[in-house]
């Protein structure tokens, strides 16, 4: 956890990073890289990608606060011998350690999550994202949410997998 003196400073700086992400966005739209945030987050931009997305957000704060940075969805999860990350559970004691409001969504557990990160292949790149240690921020998210299954990109990544699962003959 951080310090005091370090979480009031990022608390502070949150109005920044959001701003920073909303007039990153801004320009990307304003300047034809894409037509909807989403398209950053999809791969539909031909200027960049959430990654590139992510950088240009950190770059334009100049001296951010420790703790301000970008994450991977990899970053999250538990990689067991010869995994390489991909598909790897995710790392329930980090995120109940650092990230407490990252919980499951409502009607998912746990168990859920990591039966999607196997079928969707999470893995380094799946997902990119600025992050203070306690909001989490893209390109359609740029106000910040708690918990990054929050975040567009991971409810449509969701939906979808519980379509495909509800979808699927019963044994």
């Amino acid at each position: 956890m951080p310090s005091r003196k370090k979480a009031a400073a990022i608390e502070a700086y949150r109005p920044a990073i959001a701003a920073a992400a909303g007039e990153t966005l801004g320009r990307w739209l304003a300047e034809g890289h894409t037509k909807d945030a989403r398209g950053i987050n999809v791969g539909e931009c031909r200027y960049g990608n959430c990654e590139d997305f992510a950088k240009e957000v950190i770059e334009s704060l100049g001296d951010a606060p420790d703790g301000v940075q970008e994450v991977d969805v990899a970053m999250f999860t538990l990689p067991e011998d010869g995994d390489l990350f991909e598909g790897a559970p995710f790392d329930r004691k980090l995120l109940r350690k650092h990230w407490p409001a990252v919980v499951p969504p409502e009607g998912l557990s746990w168990d859920d999550l990591n039966q999607l990160s196997e079928a969707a292949g999470f893995s380094p790149g799946t997902h990119i994202w600025v992050t203070d240690g306690k909001y989490h921020y893209d390109s359609e998210c740029p106000d910040g949410t708690e918990n990054f299954f929050e975040l567009p990109f991971f409810k449509r990544v969701i939906a979808s997998w519980d379509e495909e699962r509800d979808s699927a003959p019963s044994p």
